[in-house]
């Protein structure tokens, strides 16, 4: 994995957690961190997002990525921290 893929990974493992706390979506948030996170590290990895509408999957299968926006007026997750 590229070092700079390795920061954002880092910076975003964070992410997730809140907007996907309930076990049902846990499917969904690996799929995202998938595109970041090496295999053996997924199941400590965790994201926190605002809404679903901020994160989609960017790139090439062989180097994905992932892309993060915020909305006017859209609230921020753990008061904007």
């Amino acid at each position: 994995m590229h070092k700079t893929r390795w920061i954002a990974a880092l910076l975003l493992l964070p992410t997730l957690a809140s907007g996907m706390a309930n076990a049902d979506t846990r499917n969904l948030e690996l799929k995202y961190l998938a595109a970041v996170v090496p295999q053996d590290l997924l199941s400590i990895s965790h994201l926190e997002i605002p809404a679903l509408e901020s994160i989609a999957i960017g790139g090439q299968p062989n180097s994905e990525f992932l892309e993060l926006s915020m909305f006017p007026g859209q609230s921020h997750t753990n008061g904007g921290n």
